[in-house]
């Protein structure tokens, strides 16, 4: 009893449209993961202009690590303007306290940006917004297969996102893309409990406790303080 493995699950579908001779360079993709993470059921295709469509060869995908980050690369075949490229993929995660900010625009126009999340009951969640206004997002209701409970998705949609791109003096260009973003909250199952930061008022009150325990453990620092004081 109690020893329930949990496991965060996130899949991508992402599909774009080549206009220009620079658009090809999207074909090429490489993506990021933790090095304990996991991706799998990788498939890609591209969609010709005539409609006939071609098969990624799963030969096609490499991996490479640099550090404790993994990357996974191919090129999706018989590219040219006017194709669509897609590909969908599943990342498996020990880290369940990490889920992901999900960055409704992109570095070209966004016609849909859909962010769907099932949380497991025992866990919560507080969910802030950037850049845009809060949303309240969609629901319905599905069934869990494998334990038969009931389920929630929620699900967050923009479409028709203007592009977003790098300027001089900006920033990372994350700070300004319209995202959504998840920080846990608790954790409460019929075994254990566990709460995490929920608010503000909390962060800052640990903040205080560890910068004040650390500052009476630094007699030398204070020296300093008193006598510029």
């Amino acid at each position: 009893e109690g020893s329930e493995k949990y496991y965060l699950t996130m899949e991508r579908h992402t599909r774009v449209k080549i206009l220009t001779e620079k658009g090809k360079d999207y074909a090429s993709v490489s993506i990021p993961f933790w090095h304990e993470d996991r991706i799998h059921d990788l498939k890609a295709h591209t969609v010709l202009p005539n409609g006939k469509k071609i098969k990624m060869d799963k030969k096609a995908v490499f991996e490479e690590k640099v550090d404790k980050t993994g990357y996974k690369k191919f090129a999706l075949p018989g590219v040219e303007v006017g194709a669509v490229i897609e590909y969908t993929y599943k990342l498996e995660s020990d880290y369940l306290y990490n889920l992901e900010p999900w960055f409704f625009q992109n570095n070209e126009f966004t016609r849909l940006s859909q962010y769907s999340v099932i949380v497991l009951p025992y866990f919560g969640y507080s969910v802030f917004f950037r850049n845009t206004l809060d949303m309240e997002p969609e629901t319905e209701d599905i069934l869990d297969p494998q334990q038969r409970r009931k389920l929630t998705r929620y699900i967050w949609r923009m479409k028709d996102q203007p592009p977003i791109r790098k300027e001089p003096y900006m920033r990372t260009l994350n700070d300004y893309r319209a995202a959504i973003n998840f920080q846990i909250r608790e954790f409460k199952s019929p075994y254990a409990y566990h709460k995490y930061i929920s608010d503000w008022p909390d962060l800052v009150k640990e903040m205080r406790e560890h910068y004040d325990r650390n500052l009476d453990d630094d007699k030398s620092l204070k020296e300093i303080v008193q006598s510029e004081a």
